[in-house]
């Protein structure tokens, strides 16, 4: 057998035999020691060591631009998706390669691949670009859905959404359902009231009554109008902090619930969102405190620049201190008005916390 993988009877060549590689057939062969009949190693023709039966998968060509998708459910958050061959979608570019905003993409239908290692998309829907649409419409539409915040209450970064808490079997409901939404935009009180508003509005819609489709066209074009509102909203980027005891409900203390001004209705197909207590008063001292140490460390850097130009006969108006707000020629500022000048700013920024002039 010359080539690996070919037999007696399908082989073109001489009979090799596949242990020694003398030319007899293999149930003839009496030798005690294998040699390869293509590598010429001490192996059989057909032994996983021998390099030329080595085989290597080549992957690509594939594009950096090229999109790659993850569920939002529990169960398939460490599968690997891909899209279905025949959908439009299958290979999906990145329109804006430096934006770092997730896109999100809906399916019709989802599927598991035989080895149970890879989810399937089916019908699927690219949706627009706009920050924040996916979390906008897990907590819009998610049957229930308990909201996470940084630990010192200042913000919203997240939220669990899924069908809640089971009182019964004291649990999640459905986990392996659950999604758990990181928010790289901001989040406000008045969206969860306009959030609210929309999920009123679906529960009047679809609760059982005599309406008439005028009532019901008028509650549509309503929910769809605070929809709209929500979605073009402009809103301010945050950085995404992922909460640290992910797909867990009930992590909020009741005392801190900010409830809505409607009770809940046992016939709600949606319940309404209880916002949480935040401490505005920090949030908004934190941006000064960023701003003033920002500052400061600018001026530290300048600084150390003054210390390493010391001496050096530069044109008027060539330097300009940062400190006093004065440009200087020739001889710059001698080396012991530093820590003068850092005492004049550390007094300065006492009196104007964001280093105003």
């Amino acid at each position: 057998m010359p080539e690996v993988g070919h037999t007696n009877t399908t082989c073109k060549g001489r009979i090799v035999c596949a242990k020694c590689s003398e030319e007899h057939e293999d149930k003839e062969c009496n030798s005690k020691q294998n040699k390869c009949a293509n590598c010429r190693g001490g192996h059989t023709v057909f032994s996983k060591d021998c390099p030329i039966l080595n085989k290597v998968r080549l992957k690509g060509p594939t594009s950096p631009l090229e999109v790659e998708y993850s569920s939002t459910m529990h169960v398939g958050c460490l599968k690997r998706v891909v899209v279905e061959r025949d959908s439009v979608n299958s290979i999906s570019l990145h329109e804006n390669p430096q934006s770092h905003v997730p896109r999100m993409m809906v399916a019709s239908g989802v599927g598991l691949n035989p080895a149970a290692t890879k989810l399937i998309a089916r019908n699927t829907t690219l949706m627009p670009d706009i920050p924040g649409l996916h979390a906008l419409l897990s907590i819009t539409f998610a049957p229930c859905v308990e909201f996470r915040t940084d630990p010192k209450r200042t913000r919203y970064i997240g939220a669990l959404c899924g069908l809640g808490w089971d009182s019964e079997t004291q649990g999640p409901a459905l986990p392996d359902h659950d999604m758990e939404i990181t928010f790289g935009v901001e989040f406000t009180k008045d969206d969860i009231s306009m959030i609210n508003q929309v999920r009123a509005a679906i529960n009047l819609a679809v609760r059982e009554g005599s309406w008439s489709f005028d009532v019901i066209r008028k509650i549509q074009h309503t929910a769809k109008e605070k929809l709209l509102r929500l979605v073009q909203k402009v809103r301010k980027p945050i950085p995404e902090t992922p909460f640290q005891q992910m797909y867990r409900w009930r992590m909020v203390d009741p005392d801190l619930l900010e409830h809505p001004a409607t009770d809940n209705d046992e016939r709600d197909f949606l319940t309404l969102l209880c916002g949480i207590e935040l401490n505005e008063h920090v949030a908004r001292v934190e941006p000064e405190q960023h701003a003033r140490e920002e500052r400061m460390q600018l001026l530290r850097q300048h600084c150390d620049w003054l210390r390493s130009v010391h001496g050096a006969r530069l044109k008027k108006q060539d330097i300009h201190c940062q400190l006093c707000d004065k440009y200087y020629g020739i001889v710059i500022h001698a080396i012991h008005n530093i820590p003068t000048h850092e005492k004049f700013n550390k007094d300065l920024q006492q009196q104007n916390p964001l280093g105003g002039r």
